[in-house]
């Protein structure tokens, strides 16, 4: 019996000398100024993941804010030329485009030897097929 005794001794010493070292490697990850007992009665946060996730995304967010901060900022735009012209095109009344358009139809319809009939003509027949140049 007091073998027994002994030997539970013994085995308590080394729990206790293991809880100890245990102890000891917690504290030092707790917050400065905060003991063990005080951490163990902490009560359960049951959002505690989302709030974890919601600090991360900050802190990425920070990071991205850091990163646009010191990328150099956009080049120089320069504009870019207008077509010659085009202050008399943007100028002119639709009624100068169409008497502009008028008089190429004539000019078109004159290249080609047709008269007004014949122009009339092909436009009710089904086998009419435009020429190129009226696309």
């Amino acid at each position: 019996m007091a073998r027994k005794v002994s030997d539970l001794d013994a085995k308590s010493r080394e729990l206790a000398g293991k809880l100890q070292e245990s102890s000891k490697a917690l504290t030092k990850k707790l917050l400065a100024g905060t003991t063990l007992d005080q951490f163990l009665a902490l009560a359960k946060d049951d959002g505690i993941d989302a709030k974890l996730i919601e600090k991360k995304k900050a802190i990425e967010a920070l990071a991205d804010a850091e990163t646009i901060k010191t990328k150099s900022g956009f080049g120089k735009l320069t504009c870019p030329t207008l077509p010659a012209g085009l202050a008399d095109t943007l100028g002119k009344a639709l009624e100068g485009v169409s008497k502009d358009v008028e008089a190429k139809i004539h000019e078109h319809i004159a290249a080609h030897g047709m008269g007004k009939g014949k122009v009339r003509s092909r436009f009710r027949t089904r086998s009419f097929k435009p020429s190129p140049n009226l696309r």
